[in-house]
């Protein structure tokens, strides 16, 4: 297949170039910097995004479109930044679909990058895909941000990658909560009860690939480990693993004082998340556990 991927940049898209390379797809990847794109990748061709004709031309050549444009959200939320995460994921997206249109060419997939911060805070309910959106700024921005391809009218199938925390080395989340582990300071964010979900950044683009080439899955789809733990747990696995102790609370008071309602929405909330689709789709985890997955990814 012929792939053409918008933010292909970032921590998951270059992963997924080198797990799409490989199994003989190509790839088109787009950025507004295009000589970052030649500092990241050998054998991609390269599309700059302010040039609209050769966007128009990449769409018109490819057979599916993958959206992993966004801005971090791990960022206090100022009003400024707010409307940057929701220009960055809801405008963009808008923006693509208008491409799309203007190009004459649908493809024959989109694969649209979402979060699984779509549940809100849900305590010990379950969440399989099925389950309603919940309530919040962040539950509301990805509600939005989904819409945009679900009610596009484009005749291709959709498929809405619900993506949780991802594990990488030097990457994603894990070394921003790994370090106060490795200074000593390791322990849980408010009671710790709260379900944590994650997935491994190579499971995590493998899935994509399962996804894509996967013709019965539609809709969204849980990007999570089957071996979700509370957050209480991560962390105490975490330190374990890196031969440090667990022993600092930071208690939910101090964190909202200091850091706001992004707290409250990322890392004190409760999302047992589960990965219903892809398991009965056959996809298969490698990484499934959570004490292994971090010994193999951290040394």
């Amino acid at each position: 297949m012929k792939i053409l991927i918008f933010g292909a940049s970032g921590f998951i898209g270059q992963n997924l170039v080198d797990e799409l390379l490989p199994a003989g797809h190509e790839i088109i990847t787009v950025s507004r910097n295009k000589a970052k794109l030649n500092k990241i990748f050998d054998r991609t061709e390269k599309v700059d995004l302010n040039n609209k004709e050769e966007v128009l031309s990449a769409i018109q050549d490819s057979n599916a479109i993958i959206n992993l444009s966004g801005a971090t959200l791990a960022r206090p939320w100022t009003k400024s930044r707010k409307e940057k995460i929701k220009i960055s994921r809801i405008g963009f997206s808008q923006k693509i679909i208008d491409l799309i249109r203007e190009s004459g060419h649908t493809p024959d997939v989109f694969l649209q990058g979402s979060a699984v911060g779509y549940y809100g805070d849900r305590k010990e309910e379950a969440l399989p895909e099925e389950a309603s959106p919940g309530k919040g700024f962040l539950p509301d921005i990805v509600r939005d941000w989904e819409g945009i391809l679900v009610n596009s009218g484009l005749t291709c199938r959709k498929v809405l990658l619900r993506t949780s925390l991802v594990l990488g080395k030097s990457k994603g989340i894990l070394p921003v909560i790994a370090l106060p582990v490795r200074l000593f300071f390791g322990g849980h964010f408010g009671n710790g009860r709260q379900w944590f979900p994650w997935i491994h950044i190579k499971d995590e683009v493998r899935a994509i690939r399962f996804a894509m080439e996967n013709d019965k899955i539609n809709g969204p789809i849980n990007l999570v480990s089957p071996g979700i733990v509370r957050q209480k747990e991560f962390m105490k696995i975490l330190a374990a693993v890196m031969h440090r102790p667990d022993w600092f609370h930071v208690p939910a008071s101090l964190l909202k004082a200091l850091m706001g309602r992004m707290v409250k929405e990322m890392l004190l909330l409760s999302q047992k998340v589960l990965p219903e689709k892809l398991q009965q789709a056959g996809f298969e985890f490698e990484y499934k556990e959570l004490e292994e997955t971090l010994k193999i990814t951290l040394k």
